[in-house]
């Protein structure tokens, strides 16, 4: 299955060849490969642009060797992280997460980083999340309970896609 999550790492790095820099990017498995960014950005938001570059069934191990490929010509000014919907919470879990999280902030140094908290999950996985980022001196974005649907998650996570700076519009979609 690997060689599969390769080769759509392969294509993404070709696509960043011709992309925008010193933009978002949006790294994941199968909720943020779903989530509907265009959709909700739609006459509401104009000014960055928003890769995602998530991959449907990736695991968070997978996703340590792949993301070179995936983001790192994309340059990005933020990358926003979401893994294991899909996966065991066990310790190997975790330790992968880490893993990513500290290849994330070598490949891309100037980057800042969000850690978006694993919708569906338990609060004791949240801690865990939240502890990793913490570790990492990265952002956690909370999806908290009044935040479950897309587009108030949305919302949340537009407010880390520029370096905190904010057009009129989006503070009146806020």
């Amino acid at each position: 299955m690997f060689g599969n999550f390769e080769e759509k790492a392969k294509k993404y790095q070709n696509l960043n060849e011709t992309a925008i820099k010193h933009e978002v990017a949006v790294f994941g498995s199968d909720y943020l490969y779903s989530f509907p960014f265009y959709d909700y950005m739609q006459g509401k938001v104009t000014d960055y642009v928003v890769y995602n570059r998530s991959m449907e069934g990736l695991t968070v191990s997978e996703a340590i060797e792949v993301f070179p490929d995936c983001v790192k010509n994309l340059l990005p000014d933020t990358v926003l992280v979401s893994f294991g919907e899909n996966e065991p919470a066990d310790d190997k879990f975790f330790s992968d997460y880490d893993k990513l999280i500290k290849k994330i902030s070598s490949v891309c140094p100037s980057s800042r980083i969000c850690v978006l908290a694993t919708v569906g999950k338990d609060e004791e996985f949240d801690e865990k999340v939240k502890r990793i980022a913490k570790a990492n001196r990265v952002n956690y974005i909370c999806s908290a309970k009044e935040a479950v649907s897309e587009e108030g998650l949305f919302k949340r996570m537009s407010s880390f896609f520029r370096g905190g700076k904010i057009s009129f519009a989006d503070a009146f979609g806020i």
